[in-house]
Order: structure tokens, then C-alpha cells, then sequence
């Protein structure tokens, strides 16, 4: 096979689903060669679920043992990845808010650290039940319904819920992009801002400063990706940061990259960011 071709299929998942925020959507891939790709942080949870080969992770910025999985959960304290598969490639995406993640997986979302967890290794019958359903068949109508069932499923019978104040603080800090004082936080929830660190390491795995940080980030980057030509200090002062400079130390730290390069770091028949990006010499270089 020599043409490279790519789609991208949103679907409509059932209220229950919606009502807790997710999305699914599939990604399917053909290349004539292995395909490498940098991943970055979301704004959220992201859950996915291979329908064919497993894919090769391993940590972006920093040294890490690479690892095959072919469904795994990445939170809110998981950091940039470098994602490699064989060419071709279907998968189910499932973003996925932390409140919604925690009622679905539990301390396992907080216990994964800084990698991606295997939910092989989380809950192993039950999506060792659903990756078989997902690879023996090819039409995305199915696919989602069976990851659509698997969710409701999940939702429904788990008892597992964030403490309101929690929730409100995830939600302030969400809606925002990170841009809400974690002190104010603490005092609009009545709590310490000891107590507040404690229980976003308890229920998300990751203190709230990071996670404001990481708020922002993803809100910068996305308005490079949709403001093509708006000038890189005014994506900065729109995005909550002190100055340019500001931005492209945070973008170092979550990317690898400068706001520069990233903006035009892309494959040229393949969505999405190559991870030779991170070769590239003049990386650090602020723009």
C-alpha cells in the first residue's frame, strides 16, 4: 500500500454518556510506514482503545522505558508522549473529564503517576471483553456502540463520586483555562489550600497549580492551532501568561517545543504533530 489516507469519525454517544461529559470519537490511519507521533497533554482525560495492533508509548521529555498497550488512560498528570504505530491504525478516542474518570476507574486515575495506565492492568476482563468486540468488527456504528455500552455501564454502577467542593473546584478551573487563583479556589470552596492540593492528588493524581498550568497550556496551544496569524504575545496575554517569554518556558515544559515551532510542526498527510519535531536543533530557540 503506498497512499496515505486518514479519517476521523465523531459519534453520538447515548445521555448517560453525555451527561458526564465525554466524547468518543475513532481515528483510523493507512501509511506505507511506521508512523510517530507526539502527543500532548489535554485538558482532561483521554481513554484509548486500539481495534487492531497495540501502539508503542513512551514519555516525550524525559527518559522512560517505551511500552506496547493496546487500551490506556491518560490523566491529568500524565505528561507529553511519543506515540508509534506500524502504519495502520484504528482506534477508539474517549475524552474523558476527571470527574467522570474517577467515577469509572477509581484511585487507579490517581495511582498511574506521571504514565499512561493499562486498563488491561485496571479492570482486565472487562476490556479484554471489549477490545474483542472492537476488533472483530470494521464499522464504526458498532464500535461505538459497544464502547458507548461499556460506559454506561460503568457509569451506572459505580458509586464512586468527587466531593462537591472538588467538583466545583475542577469546574472553575476548567471553565477559566486555568486562569482562577488556586488560593481563591480554596477560599470560594471553604477550604485550606492544603486541603485543596490534598485531595486533587487523592481523587486526580496532580496538585492544582499543575493542573491550572496545564489548563492553560492546552487553551494556548489550541489558539495557535485555530489563530494561525495572531501574533504569539497576544495568544499569551489571552491565555493568562506574564508575557511571551512566559508562554515559551511553559511550552518547553509541556511540549519540548517553542509556541513557534509548534504552531507549524505538522505531518504533511497525517493529522497531527511528528515527534521529530523534537530533533529539531532550533527547538529551544524563543520565537
Amino acid at each position: 500500500m503506498n497512499e496515505t489516507t486518514w479519517k476521523y469519525v465523531a459519534a453520538t454517544s447515548c445521555k448517560t454518556v453525555q451527561a458526564w461529559g465525554c466524547a468518543l470519537g475513532g481515528f483510523s490511519e493507512h501509511a506505507a510506514k511506521p508512523v510517530h507521533r507526539l502527543e500532548l497533554p489535554v485538558g482532561g482525560a483521554v481513554i484509548v482503545l486500539c481495534c487492531g495492533e497495540s501502539v508503542t508509548l513512551q514519555p516525550a521529555l524525559r527518559p522512560g522505558d517505551a511500552t506496547r498497550s493496546s487500551a490506556f488512560f491518560a490523566g491529568l498528570q500524565t505528561p507529553a508522549q511519543c506515540v508509534l504505530h506500524s502504519g495502520i491504525n484504528d482506534c477508539v478516542e474517549i475524552r474523558v473529564p476527571p470527574l467522570a474518570a474517577y467515577a469509572l476507574l477509581g484511585g487507579a486515575i490517581a495511582e498511574a503517576n506521571e504514565e499512561p495506565a493499562s486498563l488491561l492492568d485496571v479492570i482486565p476482563e472487562t476490556i479484554g471483553m471489549l477490545l474483542d468486540q472492537l476488533r472483530t468488527t470494521s464499522t464504526w456504528e458498532h464500535r461505538f456502540a459497544a464502547v458507548d455500552r461499556f460506559l454506561a455501564r460503568g457509569f451506572a454502577e459505580s458509586k464512586r463520586r468527587t466531593p462537591p467542593e472538588l467538583t466545583w473546584a475542577w469546574g472553575a478551573l476548567d471553565q477559566s483555562h486555568g486562569q482562577v487563583p488556586i488560593r481563591a479556589l480554596a477560599r470560594a470552596v471553604g477550604w485550606s489550600e492544603r486541603h485543596l492540593i490534598d485531595q486533587f492528588l487523592v481523587y486526580f493524581g496532580v496538585r492544582p497549580k499543575m493542573t491550572a498550568r496545564r489548563l492553560r497550556f492546552c487553551y494556548a496551544f489550541d489558539m495557535l492551532a485555530t489563530h494561525p496569524t495572531t501574533d504569539l504575545s497576544t495568544i499569551a496575554a489571552q491565555a493568562g501568561y506574564s508575557d511571551q517569554s512566559h508562554m515559551t518556558r511553559e511550552f518547553q515544559t509541556f511540549s519540548g517545543v517553542s509556541p513557534g515551532v509548534l504552531r507549524t510542526a505538522r505531518f504533511d498527510d497525517l493529522p497531527g504533530i511528528p515527534a521529530a519535531v523534537l530533533l529539531n536543533p532550533q527547538r529551544s530557540v524563543f520565537f
